[in-house]
């Protein structure tokens, strides 16, 4: 009883830790590019037809089905994920933040699974500590965010993939087919959220099967993962068997995309990725794991590998298994991307776990485990050891070129070195070897997991959530999809996308309506049953719609009913600031979160606008500016020279805070 209250006060903290580091601003109205635009427009087309996840609805255009981008039903990635999210969409209503709460539960889930994986081989203050530094990882927040690509599909299939994983080892540990086929389960919705890259549980199985049979490892009925593989194919087939017979062409298309990635490389959808062999333990490991130093991770996969060699523990040897497998795999693709490999993080810190606690009583734990914490400080002290990098033969490309694993490698054989030098030295007096050692790797280790992630965690949060405020559509797609009928489709007559962003997949998804790029095409839509409207950053000859908040940064119209270029909307505050070439006629804003508000900015040109600064005048005396320049319209200065008046957005502080304002040139 004791046990299980402790085991579950760490959970509790686990739990807490992951909303505290990855929840605030997730609901951001920002969408980012790529895959979070395509998802959440997908998760939109999905909250409308919940068996028919899809971009457009009904294409106007013909498109190639490779063309997964401007597809009808979209098949590009799994449907589990848009399912959830679509779900939720009809709970907490449409918003970013459903499809990000998936991405939440995913990693708060897989540091739970990793904990307890970790803690009878490390006990609950490692495995505890492990658990918090998964979450703190600056990756884990840029994914859970949507801020980097893979967002959700990464995020889930890492929960389910520890998930499967936790409940293998207790069918290899009771020789239960029950429990495999609980795991297999698992697998099967984790295929459902990333297809192929969920499979890592199931060779596993019946990798730990062969090992049984050779006595590598305690025995394992071949019941069991057979009765796993048929848990994951009742889960996972039903819905792909059905895709394949309704959509077959799609269906084709997204998998001859998918293994294009493994070895294909000469189809154009793989895409700019292509990688050496060596890149898992560089790049990516260096892209997921930062700031950890690159022979880290390596580090203590090896040690682990030893260890479930030496003690056939089916913890060790089946996280073992995990990582292995994940990274020898994803080294013989030609494709690496940075969230590839990140289903298998929760086992390179279920390693980590274990070899802080090894390193309390093992001398050449603690010495790996001090090498490679001390990379950094190894590469400058001594510089000239990247000579040994360069000097590797070219099988290494990566690793030859990329400084950090060579260097961390020396790190650590220097640490192991010194250490069985210090054996020999004090073979009467082990404690004045060991109890240092210990001390020092598990207050490294500490305070990597306890401060270090979380501190970088947070700084690169700082950094990038301000990007996370700007929208273009987040106030003009709710409005436009109160006022329009569901056959209405939006062009947007803008020049470009926000930075960051894809403007027609974050439109789709405000407004539930298809969007295209351009001038309205009357007549192709009317030809198919569609009303079209203008999506515009100015003033246009038709009659307004929708009840567009005035400080949305774009306006709609109908393109079928002429008028005169309508006057500023309702709700716009007058001004009169006159600068060269421009003139600030109002402005209008509303609350973003609890220290931003939008501003939107009308403006008139004379001849082809350019810069301004705006400087915000507080009323404690402070001052805030921002740059703004015409093409933040989404439009070419060139095409705003003759329009009566355009909008320029803006992110500043609460309107209430706000005294006056102060323009100038740019």
């Amino acid at each position: 009883m004791h046990s299980r209250r402790a085991d579950l006060a760490c959970i509790a903290a686990i739990a807490a830790a992951g909303l505290l580091l990855l929840a605030p601003g997730l609901g951001h109205p920002a969408i980012r590019n790529w895959d979070e635009a395509f998802h959440q427009a997908a998760a939109r087309g999905t909250y409308e037809t919940f068996f028919e996840p899809h971009l457009y609805s009904d294409p106007l255009h013909q498109v190639d089905p490779r063309w997964w981008w401007a597809s009808g039903v979209f098949l590009h990635k799994p449907a589990g994920p848009l399912w959830v999210a679509a779900a939720l969409m009809h709970l907490i209503g449409v918003t970013p933040l459903a499809l990000r709460l998936c991405s939440l539960a995913g990693e708060l889930g897989a540091a739970i699974g990793l904990f307890l994986l970790a803690r009878s081989m490390s006990g609950r203050a490692l495995a505890l500590l492990a658990a918090i530094g998964f979450l703190a990882l600056p990756f884990a927040w840029r994914l859970t965010q949507g801020f980097h690509f893979g967002d959700v599909t990464d995020c889930t299939l890492v929960g389910w993939v520890t998930l499967s994983m936790l409940l293998l080892v207790r069918a290899i540990e009771r020789s239960s087919w029950r429990w495999a086929a609980a795991a297999g389960a698992a697998v099967g919705v984790g295929f459902l959220c990333k297809t192929a890259l969920a499979l890592v549980p199931l060779g596993v199985a019946f990798a730990v099967w062969g090992l049984g049979r050779v006595r590598a490892s305690r025995p394992f009925p071949f019941a069991a993962p057979a009765a796993m593989a048929g848990a994951f194919a009742a889960v996972a087939l039903p819905w792909n068997l059905y895709a394949a017979l309704k959509w077959p062409v799609t269906f084709r298309a997204a998998i001859v995309e998918m293994s294009g990635h493994i070895l294909a490389r000469h189809l154009p959808e793989v895409g700019p990725w292509g990688r050496p062999w060596d890149a898992v333990f560089n790049e990516l490991n260096a892209t997921e794991l930062s700031p950890l130093p690159a022979i880290l991770p390596l580090a203590a996969v090896v040690w682990l590998c030893i260890r479930a060699v030496r003690r056939r523990e089916a913890p060790a040897i089946a996280c073992a298994l995990w990582v292995v497998a994940t990274w020898a795999i994803h080294s013989l693709m030609f494709t690496k991307v940075p969230g590839q490999v990140w289903g298998a993080v929760p086992a390179v810190f279920v390693a980590l776990a274990v070899l802080g606690r090894d390193a309390a009583a093992s001398p050449p734990a603690a010495a790996a485990l001090l090498g490679s914490l001390a990379t950094p400080l190894w590469m400058r002290a001594l510089p000239w050891t990247s000579v040994v990098r360069r000097g590797l033969p070219d099988f290494f490309q990566q690793t030859r070129t990329l400084p950090g694993l060579a260097e961390g490698a020396c790190s650590v054989l220097a640490a192991l070195a010194l250490v069985f030098a210090a054996r020999s030295l004090l073979q009467k007096r082990p404690a004045a070897l060991s109890i240092p050692l210990a001390a020092a790797s598990l207050c490294a280790l500490g305070w990597t997991f306890a401060w270090q992630l979380p501190a970088e965690q947070d700084a690169l949060a700082s950094t990038l959530s301000p990007e996370g405020l700007v929208s273009y559509s987040a106030d003009v797609g709710p409005a436009l999809d109160r006022a329009l009928p569901k056959e209405a489709v939006l062009y947007q007559d803008v020049d470009l996308d926000p930075p960051g962003m894809f403007e027609i997949q974050s439109l789709m998804f405000w407004s539930g309506r298809m969007v295209y790029r351009g001038p309205p095409d009357v007549g192709l839509a009317a030809s198919r049953g569609y009303k079209a409207y203008l999506i515009s950053p100015a003033a246009e000859p038709f009659e307004p719609v929708g009840d567009v908040p005035a400080h949305a940064p774009l306006r709609a119209y109908d393109p079928q009913r002429p008028a005169p270029p309508p006057p500023l909307p309702a709700g716009v505050t007058p001004l009169a600031a006159d600068l060269p070439g421009m003139h600030v006629l109002g402005y209008a804003a509303a609350r973003i979160d609890g220290g931003h508000d939008r501003y939107a900015f009308y403006v008139r040109p004379d001849g082809v606008p350019t810069a301004l600064r705006v400087v915000f005048g507080m009323k404690d005396r402070r001052a805030a500016e921002v740059r703004l320049v015409p093409e933040q319209s989404l439009r070419r200065a060139s095409r705003l020279e003759r329009v009566p008046w355009f909008i320029l957005p803006a992110i500043g502080p609460p309107h209430d805070r706000i005294a006056g304002f102060g323009f100038a040139p740019g």
